[in-house]
């Protein structure tokens, strides 16, 4: 259960590594954008986060935990999806909040997963193993950009589409495993006395 878990949130953390890497080349190399443009949609999603982190964390619980990391990894792969239209400064702003909206639901999210499936004794070394999956994640996402942007440097669509395809596989993935997850409970509360 905790090793499916990781795979899928390593995927995702794949795909949050291309903010600064294929994002900001992107941007600036592709797009035209200043890099003061680029800061100012970085200010946003920071601005966004400050403003609609916590309100959307106390939210999760009603949503619940296999929803929100649905929801959060297919916001994000959307969000990078649709760069791959873009072409001017409001329509990146448009993406930069779906994708802030998958990140907010999805990272509090998992680490709270994370501490559930977790025995007590084993809780501080699952969430190395998730922070693992991240620095993974991070290593190899602007590999796989840069890889993309060099190859096909006039279709942002080829760019984006693969980049946002880590995202949309963890969104799938966490449907099965919600499923397992249920499965499992149903199982345990049928063998209690």
């Amino acid at each position: 259960m905790l090793l499916i878990f990781c795979l899928l949130c390593t995927l995702f953390f794949l795909e949050m590594a291309q903010w600064g890497s294929t994002l900001s080349v992107f941007s600036v190399d592709r797009l035209g954008f200043k890099t003061e443009q680029y800061g100012l949609l970085m200010s946003i999603s920071g601005i966004l986060i400050i403003i609609f982190q916590y309100p959307v964390s106390k939210r999760i619980e009603w949503i619940g935990h296999g929803r929100a990391l649905f929801l959060g990894s297919l916001l994000y792969g959307l969000g990078f999806l649709s760069f791959g239209w873009v072409k001017s400064f409001i329509p990146a702003t448009g993406a930069i909040i779906i994708l802030v909206a998958g990140e907010m639901l999805f990272v509090p999210t998992s680490y709270s997963v994370i501490g559930q499936i977790s025995r007590p004794e084993d809780r501080a070394k699952n969430m190395g193993v998730l922070g693992m999956c991240a620095t993974i994640g991070s290593s190899f996402g602007p590999l796989l950009g840069g890889f993309l942007l060099d190859k096909f440097p006039a279709t942002p669509l080829f760019v984006w589409g693969p980049v946002s395809l880590p995202a949309f596989l963890a969104a799938v993935g966490f449907i099965f495993w919600r499923e397992h997850r249920r499965t499992n409970a149903e199982k345990q509360e049928s063998h209690s006395p």
